[in-house]
């Protein structure tokens, strides 16, 4: 598995825990693209080339949210494309307070393959995330804002999305206090 998180990390979720619900690769069955076992790989793939260089850098960093079937993806209110189903996809935190903008620009400037890297609600403080995807088939290095709050958006400038606006360059900071 990875080098700093094992498979059974990579599966937890609380929700899914306090809920019943199972969260094992595969559970989704023939209804589903792919099964458990690339699943696995998926899991094993964004841990190795994302996760483990930020958490060599970032030691106190926490995985929060790797794997999520469609039916706890569905229960959180995820996206139904969200790559957290294919295993693809691991949101991150540093309980010792290390701000996610800088995790993020770290990500962007040090990691040499990555799909999506999202600033996460940044407004949320200490409960803000970063969430970095990996897929082997494409490598097209989105970056994007996730923000609740308008006066977030307006600083960067483009075009928004709902809650969301691809293609920031930097996470700054000093936007959150506008």
């Amino acid at each position: 598995m990875a080098k700093y998180f094992t498979l059974a990390q990579c599966l937890y979720s609380n929700t899914a825990k306090s809920r019943g619900l199972s969260n094992i690769p595969g559970i989704d069955g023939n209804n589903f693209p792919i099964n458990g076992n690339e699943i696995k790989n998926n899991i094993n793939s964004v841990m190795k080339y994302c996760i483990n260089p930020i958490k060599d850098e970032f030691p106190n960093i926490i995985i929060t949210s790797v794997y999520r079937s469609a039916e706890l993806n569905k229960t959180i209110g995820g996206s139904p494309t969200s790559q957290h189903c294919f295993g693809m996809a691991a949101d991150i935190q540093d309980p010792s307070g290390t701000p996610t903008s800088e995790i993020f620009n770290w990500a962007v400037d040090n990691l040499n393959t990555w799909d999506q890297i999202i600033w996460e609600y940044p407004e949320r403080g200490g409960k803000s995330w970063v969430h970095v995807a990996y897929n082997i088939n494409r490598n097209i290095k989105r970056t994007t804002l996730a923000s609740k709050r308008k006066s977030i958006h307006d600083q960067y400038g483009g075009v928004k999305n709902g809650n969301y606006q691809h293609d920031i360059k930097r996470a700054y900071p000093e936007y959150l206090n506008i």
